[in-house]
């Protein structure tokens, strides 16, 4: 599960091999690690190293479009398995580092940690090696609005900006005074620091600015919005709900499911590499065909020996594809792994997307389960039997029942407030709007959205509650 994922403009003086150092030193200086880093950062070989529970590896890569250097410690602590990425990469006369953090639990009683900003990044910011997003500083503190930045807020606000980070946006109350002040905007801004700017709005005269700049996209009366770049989407909390927890969930929520956060992660660069050691075998082959059929168009004798040779070089590529397929889908983990054994059933899994692992398996399953039960072995007894040996022969994954449960305990709770909203949140509900005594919320796409009661009047209206929500994609209860 990724946890955190932050793509960081750094200084142009800053080369691979300082960020290199700077990645291990972040090793090597922590004090609940006993971790020594042999390496020479100004070469460029890989390495590998296990100390007990922990796993340090770095590795390389350049081309024509870029120039890669990435460390990924992996780190087992009581059945969490913490993953993580820092890559150097300079792409388009640009430099960045990127910094990803994934946790995965190998129990399900193993507790994942709270969400936090990895220390890699705050010594990205230590160091000043980060470089300003245009004209927005990458900083643990929050920037206020002036003359000077107001046109880049517009520009978010508008879905146009370039920028890397998004833009948490904290509005005048009413009254004229920010939102958000002292000790809660501080800590706001250190908590999603390296994650997005936070930028807050000192007066009115600012507000009304930004309505004629941006045709009133701009969030108003206390409210928080989060803009993101290149995209007209935006989230936005009433003052009751703009807690920074709320808030980071929200930014590390987009940022996770931004096809972008694939862009120079291990997974990519061990594929780009992959690739390109495939296309200079195959360049290899070419140029080695060419030359021997200059020497040996005459020759059936060589010609064999050369077409038995080429076959030998065809076959270690198709062995590498395979190698590099298997490698990739391992590293995708338990939910690739579990799609796959979906993929491999008498039927054409189709393209729709699965809200969680083996979701089509198991509705598939339900309904052979509950197939069986109606039908008369007496009178049916070829359909039967062929429905007894699909049942015995398959299983129920079960995923989706789980987080089902812990949805429907919630619910029944009662009264939604914000600790509710947040732990349905970890389970994977999704809040659009909020209205006077209820919330709009779904499971997966927006188009299953229900209206969900605040304060319901009694146990049987949570309980009504509960049932409605999970009523649209529960493909465990009785369909025949």
């Amino acid at each position: 599960m990724l946890r955190y994922s932050a793509k960081i403009p750094i200084i142009d003086t800053a080369t691979m091999s300082d960020c290199t150092e700077l990645f291990i030193r972040w090793v090597e200086d922590s004090p609940h690690r006993d971790v020594t880093v042999d390496y020479d950062v100004t070469s460029r070989d890989d390495y590998t190293k296990e100390f007990g529970d922990k796993k340090v590896s770095i590795m390389h890569y350049c081309d024509e479009f870029c120039d890669t250097a990435i460390l990924r410690l992996v780190e087992n602590d009581a059945g969490v398995i913490y993953t993580t990425d820092c890559s150097y990469f300079s792409a388009g006369g640009e430099k960045y580092i990127k910094v990803q953090l994934s946790c995965n639990a190998q129990t399900p009683s193993s507790k994942l940690p709270n969400n936090k900003i990895p220390r890699i990044a705050e010594m990205l910011m230590e160091k000043n090696m980060c470089k300003p997003d245009r004209f927005f500083p990458i900083t643990d503190a929050p920037v206020f609005v002036s003359e000077e930045n107001l046109a880049q807020c517009a520009e978010y606000m508008r879905g146009e900006s370039d920028d890397c980070l998004p833009m948490v946006y904290v509005s005048c109350k009413k009254s004229g005074k920010p939102a958000l002040t002292g000790d809660k905007l501080t800590e706001l801004a250190k908590r999603i620091s390296g994650l997005a700017h936070v930028v807050v709005e000192p007066n009115k005269k600012i507000r009304y600015r930004l309505q004629e700049l941006t045709d009133s996209r701009n969030v108003v009366d206390g409210c928080v919005g989060v803009y993101y770049p290149k995209s007209e989407n935006r989230e936005k909390f009433n003052p009751d709900d703009a807690d920074e927890s709320t808030i980071y969930t929200a930014v590390q929520r987009a940022i996770s499911n931004d096809v972008r956060s694939l862009e120079y992660n291990w997974q990519n660069v061990e594929l780009l590499r992959a690739k390109k050691k495939i296309t200079e075998m195959a360049k290899a082959i070419e140029v080695e065909k060419d030359e021997k059929l200059k020497i040996l168009t005459d020759s059936d004798a060589f010609m064999a020996a050369f077409d038995a040779e080429i076959s030998e070089y065809k076959e270690k590529i198709d062995s590498l594809n395979l190698q590099l397929n298997s490698a990739i889908a391992e590293k995708e983990g338990y939910k690739v792994r579990l799609q796959n054994l979906g993929n491999e059933n008498l039927i054409n899994p189709g393209d729709a997307e699965e809200f969680f692992p083996g979701e089509k398996n198991d509705l598939i399953y339900s309904i052979l389960e509950q197939c069986l039960g109606k039908i008369d072995k007496g009178s049916y007894p070829r359909i039967y039997d062929l429905l007894l040996s699909l049942v015995e022969a398959n299983q129920s994954f079960d995923t989706g029942k789980e987080n089902f449960r812990h949805i429907k305990e919630i619910l029944k709770k009662g009264e939604l407030r914000p600790k509710e909203r947040n732990d349905l949140q970890a389970f994977g509900v999704t809040f659009t709007e909020k209205g006077h005594g209820h919330d709009k919320a779904y499971f997966g796409e927006p188009k299953y959205g229900v209206t969900i009661s605040l304060t319901p009047s009694d146990r049987k209206g949570a309980q009504n509650n509960a049932s409605d929500f999970i009523k649209p994609f529960d493909i465990y209860r009785k369909f025949l």
